[in-house]
Parts: structure tokens; C-alpha cells; sequence
């Protein structure tokens, strides 16, 4: 199934951290990954933590970053901002970290996220699958 699917922080340092399904999925699905490009930042942040928790060196983890980065597409921060507002009341009482991919969902309303995180789908505007309705969705095996 064909769409616009945008990415949670943890699938994609999911991919990061482990040679995984959720790395042989962004990498082989040919589907349209999305990626909030504000969430850069958090993985900047966050270097060393991943660095340690990947086991990888410092080439092979930029080596990796800059691969799984070919297979999304980058969403700009002005993209989401219109929506951030309604993004707000929908996930900020429920989890705030939430709010830039409700944001995203908001704006690419043909768009589902990919999460493993429950809380968003406590929020019914913006469809949310956790990786393995991915996974059934895409066909998989």
C-alpha cells in the first residue's frame, strides 16, 4: 500500500541502534517516508548516547545516519508550524513530545504515523501504526 507514512523519533533511532525490521523496512519498503527535519536536532543531542547504545564508531554511525536519511524525505519546520497550534489540543495533555508529528499528520493529511508509542493513538484525527500494522500494511513477511 502506497502513502506517506512519517516516522516517530524512536522507530527511526530504532534503525539506528540495532540492524533491525524497522531498518530493513525504512530501507527496503520503497515507500514514502516522512521525517520531521526538527527531530535532526534530538538525534544531534543525543550523539553520544546512540553512539554508545549502537556499539558503532563514530564513522559507521554517520555512515549509517546519512544512509537511513536517503530513505526519507525531510519535512521543514515552516511546513509543520501551521499546524502546530491544533496539534496541541490534540496530544499536548497527553504526551507534548507528540505534538510535532500530530503536526505533521495535520498537514499531510493522507499521511498515517509509524509509532510504537501508545499514546498517540489516544488522539483519533491523525491514523497512527505501530510496526507491526506496518509491517501487515506493507505486506512483509
Amino acid at each position: 500500500m502506497k502513502g506517506k507514512y512519517f516516522i516517530d523519533t524512536n522507530i527511526f533511532v530504532s534503525a539506528i541502534l540495532k540492524d533491525s525490521m524497522t531498518r530493513k523496512i525504512l530501507i527496503n519498503a520503497q515507500e514514502n517516508f516522512l521525517f520531521p527535519e526538527y527531530i535532526l536536532e534530538e538525534l544531534r543531542k543525543h550523539r553520544n548516547l546512540f553512539l554508545k547504545k549502537s556499539g558503532l564508531n563514530e564513522n559507521d554511525y554517520d555512515l549509517l545516519i546519512h544512509t537511513l536519511l536517503e530513505y526519507v524525505t525531510l519535512v521543514s519546520d515552516e511546513a509543520i508550524e501551521t499546524q502546530l497550534d491544533e496539534s496541541r489540543k490534540l496530544i499536548e495533555h497527553i504526551d507534548p513530545k507528540d505534538v510535532v508529528f500530530v503536526a505533521c499528520g495535520l498537514v499531510f493529511l493522507d499521511s498515517v504515523i509509524w509509532s510504537n508509542d501508545t499514546d498517540l493513538k489516544k488522539q483519533k484525527r491523525i491514523g497512527v501504526l505501530n510496526t507491526k500494522e506496518i509491517i501487515e500494511v506493507l505486506g512483509i513477511a
